[in-house]
């Protein structure tokens, strides 16, 4: 990592803050380049929890080196807005990207994986086919719709925004409703999550930088969230061993209070 820390230090010295500008310095673009990409394999995936989380996922079947490959290609597109951070906030910041995906991966990963309908299951094709041609489209559909137009994201941005507004004082009810309702991840997807992570706060911020990501969502657009409370969902996440049945069943109930 000391070399990503020089480069950067040589490219700030030079007063370079934008992707454009660094690209007329091809020696440094590449010089920077290659410490990212360091970076990615030599500190955010060896990790003690990224070391989990990516054997997890090469069980569930995952290309670990689609993973490396996400994360390298997401620092370069976004250098602008590593370029634009303090100095010593650019290393953070490409980590926090870097495990975002990892957390995003595993998270879709799991959930595809519950969804896998047992070959020995009968199923009557036709009729699915009726009931998914006349299912409307949720805000996951739209999420994962790169045509979606921009005034459909502009509403949905709106819609996502409100859900903030309405529940912003209870971290808890905040994160419990937007998993469900904007990703549409079941409870026991979300439980398997916050028990990965054992923090609150820390798998919605997760989910606040991957709605940044798809509906241009700026950090000061959101309304202040207050800290998770001690209490619930947090006094389970202590325990030495959280079961992720009980973390679930308090998620449904939490979401049912909120109906």
């Amino acid at each position: 990592m000391e070399n990503l820390k020089n480069t950067l230090s040589d490219i700030d010295s030079l007063g370079i803050h934008a992707k454009t500008t660094l690209l007329t310095n091809e020696k440094l673009y590449t010089d920077l380049f290659i410490c990212v990409d360091d970076f990615i394999t030599g500190i955010v995936f060896r990790s003690k929890t990224n070391m989990h989380r990516l054997s997890e996922l090469r069980k569930l079947g995952v290309d670990i080196e689609d993973i490396h490959m996400e994360c390298l290609e997401r620092i370069i597109t976004k250098l602008d807005l590593v370029l634009a951070n303090e100095l010593a906030y650019q290393i953070p910041y490409m980590y926090k990207v870097c495990n975002n995906i990892i957390i995003n991966c595993y998270r879709k990963a799991i959930k595809e994986a519950e969804s896998i309908v047992s070959l020995d299951e009968p199923l009557n094709s036709h009729e699915a086919n009726n009931n998914d041609s006349k299912k409307s489209k949720s805000l996951n559909d739209y999420l994962m719709d790169p045509k979606a137009s921009p005034e459909i994201k502009y509403m949905l941005k709106t819609a996502i925004l409100d859900i903030f507004q309405k529940y912003c004082n209870n971290a808890d009810n905040l994160l419990c409703v937007l998993t469900t309702m904007v990703f549409e991840d079941k409870p026991l997807e979300l439980a398997t999550l916050l028990i990965q992570e054992g923090s609150v706060d820390k798998v919605l911020a997760t989910y606040k930088m991957e709605l940044c990501e798809c509906f241009g969502i700026y950090e000061n657009e959101y309304p202040p969230v207050a800290p998770a409370k001690a209490s619930g969902l947090s006094k389970i996440l202590r325990k030495d061993t959280p079961n992720s049945r009980e973390v679930s069943r308090k998620i449904s109930n939490i979401l049912n209070r909120t109906k």
